[in-house]
């Protein structure tokens, strides 16, 4: 009878093999995705391919030289040489998509060996663990709470990068906008066009309220973590609407002050921000696997 030390040593190689083998899945499903959109376009190939040869096959022979002075056959059989290709192309990518659904198939099969055995190791893990000293099982509660609060800390670094995500989309949408409506973005001080309608100055106003609110959420999420804001940091957007009648030609205009470079600065400071927060994010995976192995190590080796 297998001991219980054996026992987990095989179920971790096994669960190694199973994240290698879920890990495959995933990039063969993302590989057949992209393959079933290029066999969606060759598909359309075809069919165009094929419309033009019976196009240029339904000109009878008389009108083809008469209109195309000799070159209609060999325009026909251009088309007819496209049309072979494009169906060619189609069935090759029909080929590699059953062989890549073969390998998948293949995989989900020997996966299904794999199904309860995350399960059964922390069964085991579990068992062994009462059998440990209580020394050992002080440490490994240590350990425990290192990673409890790595998580705690991954779970606020995602959340500031999903403010700063819709803080983003809110900036490029009133930066677009404004570049759209103002005459000169690159001065502070600007003049609305003529036509522009109290409804699209309206429109940007509103933005740039909803802006502020997503900006004192992204703040406040981005205090939850350990990653310090840039100084100095433009933390008020204002869009100052005034009435003006240029000189000259009688017209009344609107003047602003866009706060457009301000925006835009502040966007790509935002944007760096974003960036480092993925690369955080991305470290703390690596430190949560480790973490996790240091537990089921202590526990599997524990006296």
């Amino acid at each position: 009878m297998k001991s219980i030390d054996q026992k987990l040593i095989e179920n971790q190689y096994r669960i190694i093999r199973g994240k290698y083998l879920r890990k495959q899945l995933q990039q063969l499903n993302e590989q057949l995705e992209r393959e079933q959109q290029t066999l969606q376009r060759l598909k359309s190939a075809v069919v165009k391919e094929n419309e033009d040869v019976s196009r240029l096959a339904n000109i009878s022979m008389k009108r083809l030289f008469s209109v195309l002075n000799g070159r209609g056959e060999l325009r026909l059989e251009k088309e007819k040489a496209e049309a072979f290709r494009a169906a060619l192309d189609y069935k090759l990518k029909q080929n590699d998509i059953e062989y890549l659904s073969h390998q998948k198939n293949l995989l989900i099969s020997e996966l299904k060996a794999y199904d309860h055995l995350d399960q059964n190791y922390q069964e085991l893990l579990e068992i062994k663990r009462k059998m440990l000293s209580p020394d050992v099982l002080n440490m490994i509660r240590e350990q425990e709470k290192k990673l409890a609060d790595a998580k705690y800390k991954q779970k606020e670094l995602k959340e500031a990068l999903e403010s700063g995500n819709k803080l983003c989309s809110c900036f490029t949408y009133i930066l677009d906008h404004l570049n759209d409506l103002v005459e000169d973005s690159t001065e502070a001080r600007s003049l609305w066009y003529p036509t522009i309608s109290q409804d699209q100055i309206d429109d940007v106003m509103k933005e740039i309220g909803e802006l502020n609110v997503l900006w004192n959420h992204f703040m406040k999420e981005l205090r939850d973590t350990d990653i310090e804001l840039p100084q100095p940091f433009e933390q008020e957007f204002l869009l100052n609407v005034s009435d003006y009648m240029a000189d000259g030609n009688g017209k009344e205009n609107k003047r602003i002050n866009t706060s457009y470079d301000r925006l835009n600065a502040t966007y790509s400071d935002v944007r760096e921000l974003l960036c480092l927060i993925s690369v955080r994010l991305q470290e703390s995976e690596y430190q949560l696997f480790d973490q996790q192995l240091k537990i089921e190590e202590s526990i599997a080796c524990g006296e």
